[in-house]
């Protein structure tokens, strides 16, 4: 297990014991107080424990080396992590959404709001923290499952704000119906999330360049010339938090087999230096020009 699975691994845990705390403080309180909205955000630590542990798991398996069965590794795994979430999170948009209208059909109260208030101005707290500490896991690995926690845990920070209005309003007002109005918008947050979460796991899952990566390996190449004299059929392809490259690169005629292999190691080096989880292959060719002779004095003979 490399350093960067080391820290998204570590992360986590972290996640699972923070949701642990905030499941059953949320949970009490919003039984307590007979609110939706903090239910609907106890069910969303729900879910994140659920999510967390899930990745736990899958992390585990995504930092599995190489076998016989699985010659690129395990990867994908990270993927198959954040559509998991992605769907819980999809089933918990539904859930909320259906106890909301129930709770407006049945004009059920909030008792003491400002029980709520507090927990959830605690709940805040513990985000913020917790969105500081994977946006350096995330930069640190590139972790598309703990990508996913993170905006999970930012889409938390805005639905604790409007739930904590919505208290307000309901403790000033004594019109309840904006508790089921906030759980309302909750859902609405849940679903957007798990569609970004979708789009993201698929892209990775179907192969898609990484935003970006493309150009700063060209670039890197380029910065190459004139000891090589071109590039083509450049592939690369996400898998967890490692980056898996392939390459054509064209050679200057006259160069030895060692002064070839010193070069394309040099590349593979500093390409390394960038994207230090790369898995690169590079593949040697002469000049066109070169392999256009040699294939025409082979015909003259």
């Amino acid at each position: 297990m490399t350093s960067r699975e080391t820290k998204a691994y570590r992360a986590t845990l972290v996640a699972i014991f923070s949701e642990l705390i905030l499941l059953s403080s949320k949970g009490i309180v919003g039984f307590l107080i007979s609110s939706l909205s903090v239910l609907a955000d106890a069910l969303d630590s729900l879910l994140d424990l659920i999510a967390s542990t899930l990745i736990y798991f899958f992390l585990r398996q995504a930092a599995r080396p190489p076998d016989e069965d699985h010659p690129f590794g395990h990867g994908k795994y990270d993927a198959v992590a954040s559509l998991s979430q992605a769907t819980l999170m999809l089933g918990l948009a539904g859930i909320i959404f259906y106890e909301a209208i129930n709770k407006v059909l049945h004009n059920i109260p909030v008792k003491m709001p400002e029980l709520g208030v507090g927990i959830m101005l605690i709940n805040i707290l513990f985000r913020i923290s917790l969105v500081k500490y994977f946006s350096k896991i995330r930069r640190e690995t590139g972790s598309l499952s703990i990508f996913s926690l993170i905006g999970h845990y930012k889409g938390d920070l805005y639905n604790s704000v409007g739930i904590i209005l919505g208290l307000l309003v309901v403790r000033i007002t004594d019109i309840h119906l904006f508790d089921p109005l906030i759980a309302f918008v909750i859902s609405f947050f849940f679903l957007k999330t798990a569609v970004i979460i979708y789009r993201e796991a698929f892209h990775q899952i179907l192969d898609r360049v990484p935003e970006d990566v493309y150009e700063k390996v060209s670039d890197i190449l380029r910065e190459h010339y004139p000891e090589l004299t071109g590039f083509h059929k450049l592939r690369i392809r996400k898998a967890g938090n490692g980056l898996q490259m392939d390459m054509h690169i064209l050679l200057p005629n006259g160069l030895s087999l060692q002064e070839a292999h010193d070069l394309s190691e040099h590349l593979e080096n500093d390409i390394k230096e960038v994207f230090p989880s790369s898995v690169i292959v590079i593949h040697m060719e002469p000049e066109v020009e070169d392999v256009k002779g040699n294939l025409e004095s082979k015909k003259k003979r």
